[in-house]
């Protein structure tokens, strides 16, 4: 049996601004969780 696992991209992204991140940061900051999300739930 296989979890779901949901993950909001763009309200990761708006809580991080929310914090004071900048904006383009905050969105390079999604990518490496991208991946990971990707290579760990994906299969390939």
């Amino acid at each position: 049996m296989m979890a779901s696992v949901s993950f909001d991209i763009l309200k990761f992204v708006e809580k991080l601004k929310e914090d004071g991140v900048p904006e383009a940061q905050a969105k390079a900051e999604v990518e490496p969780w991208l991946l990971l999300f990707q290579k760990q739930w994906i299969p390939s």
